[in-house]
């Protein structure tokens, strides 16, 4: 479930030179939970899953994280079906508790760029379907279906340092 959150969190964003064709995407909170989070995994059976923790004081988005692995970030119109929220968000799962802190999703994600964002998305979401893009910071956002099942994130105003990254590790 997720809820409208007057949260006011700052976070920053790290993309993660690996290696060639692998790169960490990283948004995290800049005050560090120390502690157990919950988490949302979305796992295939090729790479790490995109992972979301959720702190469970707060039910706030303590990081995200995504690796870009063998394979390449491809230019597409992927903004138009985002209706974007200048508002932050809380996620509750009530199954949530110190023994049962981590739901895993089957999921594989596209990742697409287009101007200067990049777009890591449910390769299940039709272009038919309501996306809405609930903000983390004025810089990256979480996407949710209609379901509010999330379906992905988006980086904006990627900055010309990332893109390099970007570049170097051979994935655009």
């Amino acid at each position: 479930m997720i809820y409208e959150s007057e949260n006011n969190e700052k976070y920053i964003r790290n993309v993660g030179l690996m290696g060639e064709n692998l790169v960490l995407l990283e948004v995290t909170n800049v005050k560090k939970r120390v502690g157990m989070n919950y988490h949302l995994f979305f796992a295939s059976d090729r790479k790490p899953p995109l992972d979301i923790a959720i702190n469970p004081e707060k039910n706030t988005v303590e990081y995200i994280s995504y690796f870009i692995q063998d394979e390449k970030i491809v230019n597409k119109h992927f903004l138009s079906l985002i209706d974007f929220y200048d508002k932050r968000i809380e996620i509750v799962d009530l199954d949530w508790n110190d023994k049962n802190y981590e739901t895993t999703f089957r999921k594989s994600f596209h990742v697409f760029m287009e101007n200067d964002c990049i777009g890591i998305m449910d390769c299940g979401i039709s272009e038919s379907k309501s996306i809405m893009g609930y903000e983390i910071d004025r810089n990256n956002y979480i996407l949710f279906d209609s379901n509010k099942k999330v379906v992905g994130i988006v980086m904006v105003k990627i900055s010309i340092e990332e893109w390099n990254k970007l570049r170097k590790a051979k994935v655009i």
